[in-house]
């Protein structure tokens, strides 16, 4: 299936003035300048994924896992923001 829709990376910062997550679409080729001169943070999905055949699933125990270490990198900036994280990175069974 074709898509027009253009390729976008996410940026995702912390307002601390009123406590919000900001989440910003940008088309990617315009990340790039940006990201050319940033450290790069891989995860692999061999590592932290399920695999089911020759495919990855990336279920909802993965977005968990994900979405707690956004959170923890952008408390390493916003320490306010540490003491409102309560989810771990420790992974939970699989079924």
């Amino acid at each position: 299936m074709a898509s027009n829709h253009p390729k976008r990376s996410i940026i995702i910062d912390f307002s601390a003035e009123d406590a919000r997550l900001l989440i910003y679409p940008i088309e990617r080729e315009k990340t790039q300048p940006i990201v050319a001169g940033a450290f790069g943070i891989p995860i692999l999905f061999d590592e932290t994924a399920a695999q089911v055949g020759d495919r990855y699933q990336l279920d909802d125990e993965f977005a968990r896992r994900f979405g707690v270490a956004m959170l923890n990198l952008l408390a390493l900036s916003y320490p306010e923001l540490k003491q409102d994280i309560t989810a771990s990175q420790a992974p939970k069974a699989r079924d």
